[in-house]
């Protein structure tokens, strides 16, 4: 705590920055210590609007930023995500497994890290700077239990981003999962309606395929909680079939022939709908339809 605590006061001391809040535990708890600690008035909270939102989500970031006096700028991509998962790969696979499919796999793709960069951060850094903003404030954790963030966090230091023409920094760096659920108990931060609906992924983006081979699966959990908007992410996004391919490792073009032997995109969802949980085995036993 005393670690983030300087690195805040450096980032509002020497720079102009702006804090990124999704609605979820880790910004929210950064956004709770930059009001307490901090304590700048007023300063400027950043959120990245991706179309991919829980239906609570717009509607708890405003009253959550409103409730500490900041105040709140949102940015959006103004592409539908499917445009750019079609001209750049889809969101499904991590550079490591994805490089193989591509190379076999000619016309399509996945790129998982494009659709971060062109939904959320690139917007996102185009409207910090465009209000005079040089330094982004975030709350990405990057510790032992989460490996990716790990790879993604620069350890919570101010480091100047080559090509995005901004500063960043990741105060909560080396937080444990635990750290931050303690934080947020112990000062009654506000709860994201998904987490209290029994929602375990993250609040992001509900339809975040870097989740689509884990045991916490977004699709699988929006399914459970958002069926209408699991319904239209697999058949009118039209993610099905994709991740179908994904799974049973066939070209795309196989598989939909496939599906429509079965009776579509739209027969399956009503008889099978688990088939589209994951894009690869379940990862635990006893795995409930």
């Amino acid at each position: 705590m005393k670690r983030t605590v300087e690195i805040l006061k450096r980032c509002y001391s020497e720079y102009s920055p702006i804090l990124c809040y999704s609605g979820g535990r880790d910004s929210g708890v950064l956004l709770d210590i930059v009001a307490k600690a901090i304590s700048p008035d007023p300063f400027d909270v950043l959120y990245v609007r991706t179309r991919m939102e829980h239906p609570e989500t717009e509607s708890f970031v405003d009253e959550t930023v409103a409730s500490y006096g900041a105040t709140l700028h949102v940015a959006e991509s103004g592409r539908h995500p499917t445009e750019i998962w079609d001209k750049q790969g889809w969101p499904f696979l991590g550079k490591g497994p994805a490089a193989p499919w591509n190379r076999r796999h000619k016309g399509w793709g996945f790129k998982l890290r494009v659709c971060c960069e062109q939904i959320k951060a690139i917007p996102g850094r185009r409207l910090s700077k465009r209000i005079g903003k040089n330094l982004q404030v975030t709350g990405m954790r990057g510790n032992e239990d989460d490996a990716v963030r790990g790879w993604r966090s620069s350890g919570g230091t101010i480091r100047w981003v080559d090509g995005a023409g901004i500063h960043m920094s990741e105060p909560l760096a080396g937080w444990t999962a635990t750290m931050v659920d303690r934080y947020s108990a112990e000062n009654s931060l506000p709860e994201h309606p998904a987490r209290r609906d029994g929602t375990r992924s993250s609040v992001g983006c509900v339809f975040c395929g870097g989740g689509a081979s884990y045991s916490v699966n977004p699709i699988r959990e929006s399914r459970i909680h958002m069926p209408r908007e699991h319904r239209k992410f697999i058949l009118l996004w039209k993610a099905g079939c994709v991740m179908l391919s994904i799974k049973y490792n066939k070209r795309l073009s196989i598989i939909e022939r496939a599906v429509e032997r079965c009776g579509g995109v739209g027969a399956l969802l009503d008889e099978r709908p688990w088939i589209f949980d994951y894009t690869r085995s379940p990862p635990l036993r006893g795995y409930v339809k």
